[in-house]
């Protein structure tokens, strides 16, 4: 049996720091985790949570080393939108998209 797609939910649950600096080992660990969806083809989607201070661009408001972002291949962020604006709850946001060059949501609903 072939795994296709995995969650790991919460990224910050499986960094090992073994004495580094805490963004290095994040760092190490989504290395091992791309390294492993190229060796595989399987598909994994890291859960990162925001910062607790606002950033002007989506892909920095994750909490911890900025590469989290900057290797993975589609960004995807979910939020709640806590002024309701065009009356919607949520929102999402896709801030980087290496996989599905193509793709374009504007105006959806």
């Amino acid at each position: 049996m072939r795994i296709s797609f995995a969650c790991i939910d919460n990224l910050m649950t499986i960094v090992e720091s073994g004495g580094k600096d805490y963004y290095t080992a994040q760092t190490a660990t989504v290395n091992k985790v791309k390294s492993l969806t190229k060796r595989t083809g399987c598909t994994v989607l890291m859960v990162a949570h925001e910062r607790k201070q606002a950033a002007s661009d989506t892909n920095d408001q994750v909490s911890g080393t900025a590469n989290i972002t900057n290797l993975a291949d589609v960004v995807i962020a979910y939020r709640r939108n806590k002024t309701r604006a065009g009356g919607f709850d949520s929102e999402i946001e896709i801030s980087k998209n290496r996989t599905f060059t193509g793709l374009c949501l504007r105006n959806c609903l």
